[in-house]
């Protein structure tokens, strides 16, 4: 469980950032958005190879 829920957390901030997007339009430039979903789908991707190769690992050892 804290394999997964460990990387996962450092995702939250980006959900939260996300769901504010239009109010960041307002208060910073347009462009925000684009770099908000690039560090999202950045950080999605090493989430998700995190999870993948630390169970593959946590498996394969006790077997």
């Amino acid at each position: 469980m804290m394999l997964v829920m460990l990387p996962a957390i450092f995702y939250i901030p980006i959900v939260i950032v996300k769901t504010k997007a239009p109010l960041l339009v307002y208060k910073f430039f347009p462009e925000i958005i684009l770099a908000v979903f690039a560090v999202g789908v950045a950080l999605s991707l090493i989430i998700d190879v995190l999870v993948v190769t630390s169970t593959t690992l946590l498996f394969l050892r006790k077997a």
